[in-house]
């Protein structure tokens, strides 16, 4: 079973929302998206489901540079 990931509350899901939906760049909005799903409550399997960013580089849409990757710690 996915586990839940624990996002600590610095900023309101409103305003991690607004700053998804506004960002400047579709890498930035992806981010902002993992944090608001998390803070939603969608266990880390359902995340890397919908949004296709994984534990490693390999699964992660934005691969082709390392520093652009996302990696989320489910464990």
């Amino acid at each position: 079973m996915a586990k839940p990931i624990t996002v600590a509350p610095l900023l309101e899901l409103e305003e991690v929302e607004r700053r998804m939906r506004t960002a400047p760049s579709g890498l930035e909005h992806a981010h902002w998206q993992v944090i608001w799903l998390a803070m939603r409550g969608k266990p880390s399997k359902e995340i890397v489901e919908f949004t296709g960013y994984g534990r490693d580089s390999e699964s992660s849409p934005h691969s082709s540079s390392p520093r652009t990757s996302l990696k989320m710690s489910c464990s």
